[in-house]
């Protein structure tokens, strides 16, 4: 099975945090984006379920059916996924989940909304 530093630096990189419409990440220092719960919670299911081939192929993670959860008390986000790992050369299946909490930052250079401080449970 995957370590879970590079499963947790392969989520960073996937569709869970292309969370805000393409044409609003389009923001500039001093704005701001409020999206409720409903609307990001709709922006991630619809981006799920997510498939990739992880450890050098040797293995197909699935990721599904995410759950998001404000912590604002803490201004971060949890999100619980369940997941499904295929062992690609015998076929097994072990499943499972993840449960993970964040904040979020804006990286002007590429426009985009980044998971920051990322902890595993």
């Amino acid at each position: 099975m995957p370590n879970r530093r590079r499963v947790t630096g392969w989520l960073a990189g996937a569709p869970l945090l292309a969370l805000v419409p393409h044409d609003t990440v389009h923001a500039t220092a001093g704005r701001s984006i409020t999206l409720g719960l409903a609307q990001l919670d709709e922006e991630l299911r619809r981006r799920f379920p997510l498939t990739r081939q992880v450890s050098g192929g040797l293995f197909e993670l699935t990721l599904l059916r995410p759950r998001v959860r404000l912590l604002p008390e803490r201004d971060r986000l949890d999100t619980q996924l369940d997941l499904s790992l295929t062992e690609l050369l015998m076929g097994t299946r072990h499943a499972g989940q993840m449960d993970l909490d964040y904040g979020l930052r804006f990286d002007a250079p590429s426009r985009t909304i980044r998971l920051r401080d990322v902890r595993v449970h």
